[in-house]
């Protein structure tokens, strides 16, 4: 039977101005930021305390200190891949994170897809299939390596558009068909995310 441990990470940063509010790698809109020597990610560092507890690695502190000029407002999301490399070094893999965030203000209803990734991952990078909301709007699925959408798939776009192909980097890339949500759908060659007149259009 394989090992199944269970941590728990708790975090509080105060409001200040002058500072970008990230929650869980998305910048969301708003007049205060949260203080920090890092990019102050409350979420972010709540689950990679749990992820290193559960595993009896220490906590954030002890990895990445506050008094070291390295992570001087360094992105958390950098930090939450060194974490899952340690993980993965101990032969760990996540399950499953519940995470919860306690504040009155600013609404983050509209910006939690775009905190969650659905699929594998390794060394704390997508890779494999999975599926990812980009914080504006726009949903990809399908093969992913390095962290960018690669192969066929599937994108999803704020306004109802949806591409089905190839996707290289993250964007239309090769093969595929366009289904625009005014009617209008292109099928054939695409490039930079752009049909390059290479197939049929139907109006």
């Amino acid at each position: 039977m394989s090992e199944f441990r269970i941590g728990h990470g708790y975090d509080v940063h105060r409001f200040t101005e002058g500072r970008a509010l990230i929650l869980g790698g998305v910048n969301v809109p708003y007049h205060k930021g949260l203080l920090g020597h890092s990019d102050a990610d409350v979420l972010l560092h709540a689950v990679m305390d749990a992820l290193l507890g559960a595993a009896a690695l220490g906590d954030i502190g002890r990895h990445f200190p506050d008094s070291a000029e390295e992570y001087k407002g360094i992105s958390s999301l950098k930090l939450l891949k060194r974490v899952s490399e340690m993980l993965s070094h101990k032969a760990y893999s996540v399950v499953n994170v519940d995470a919860t965030i306690v504040m009155q203000a600013p609404k983050i209803a509209p910006y939690v897809d775009g905190m969650v990734y659905e699929g594998e991952v390794k060394e704390g990078k997508f890779l494999g299939k999975g599926k990812y909301t980009y914080p504006n709007g726009i949903i990809l699925e399908g093969v992913w390596v390095n962290e960018e959408q690669t192969g066929r798939g599937r994108m999803r776009m704020p306004n109802g558009d949806v591409y089905e192909g190839d996707i290289r980097n993250g964007t239309f890339s090769g093969i595929g068909k366009l289904v625009c949500s005014s009617g209008d759908i292109y099928e054939g060659e695409f490039a930079s995310g752009k049909f390059n007149g290479r197939g049929r259009l139907t109006r």
